[in-house]
């Protein structure tokens, strides 16, 4: 019997989780597995316009729209977009939330990226994995037991990363389009603010996971590489 996992995607914005591994978790969710959408900020800046607490309520309502289509559960900490620290008190709150999922694998974002948010979110998150053990750091949940697999997501049309592990996701890809269209102050956003023939994030997102599908012989895919650490390795591959 395969056990069931506990699978956590933080992503540093609502909406990262559903482009760059949403098949995947929509594929681990149809197995009986146990899914978890962590967003680090708000979203409140992925307007030209606009009320930004308004906004950041509107994207929470579309990420819990999104996480419906697979039964996942979000876990939203708030903080504010475009504007991400590293600091000990954001780490406390990726602490919280590791703990409180006690996961079985961490998806999120590489270290490398055009977005601070992202970078920032892949390096909290790396270090507040660790520290999740610690019994003397504090957090309303308790340490978890082990250090967590951490697998890391492609960066914004994959440039510079290359992926080691790669998941088919040919039967989930029209269930993560359908996550991603749950955003949908985001579908208009992202075409008004990218320039000239690149405006079109769902021609992005398909044409990503068609040629991450070309690389390993299925029509689409997501790729993925794992932090390689000490404690982090484990025999098991991310998802056959």
């Amino acid at each position: 019997m395969v056990k069931q996992l506990r699978v956590m995607a933080i992503g540093a914005h609502p909406d990262d989780p559903e482009i760059y591994c949403g098949g995947t978790l929509a594929k681990y969710s149809s197995r009986g597995d146990i899914v978890f959408m962590v967003y680090v900020t708000d979203g409140s800046a992925g307007a030209l316009s606009g009320d930004r607490k308004k906004l950041a309520k509107t994207r929470l309502e579309e990420g819990k729209n999104a996480a419906k289509i697979i039964k996942a559960e979000v876990i939203s900490l708030g903080l504010p977009d475009s504007e991400l620290e590293y600091c000990l008190k954001n780490r406390l709150k990726i602490i919280e939330a590791i703990r409180y999922v006690n996961p079985d694998i961490i998806i999120t974002h590489p270290p490398y990226d055009q977005n601070s948010d992202h970078r920032i979110t892949s390096q909290l998150v790396n270090d507040a994995n660790l520290h999740s053990l610690g019994r003397k750091i504090k957090t309303k949940s308790k340490p978890i037991n082990d250090i967590t697999p951490i697998f890391y997501m492609e960066p914004a049309n994959g440039l510079g990363f290359i992926p080691t592990e790669y998941v088919d996701i040919t039967d989930y890809f029209k269930t993560k389009v359908n996550m991603f269209l749950e955003h949908k102050s985001q579908v208009k956003y992202l075409k008004a603010s990218t320039p000239g023939s690149n405006n079109n994030i769902l021609d992005w997102i398909e044409i990503t996971a068609r040629f991450r599908g070309y690389q390993c012989k299925v029509k689409y895919a997501e790729g993925f590489t794992p932090l390689i650490v000490s404690g982090c390795m484990r025999t098991e591959r991310l998802l056959p």
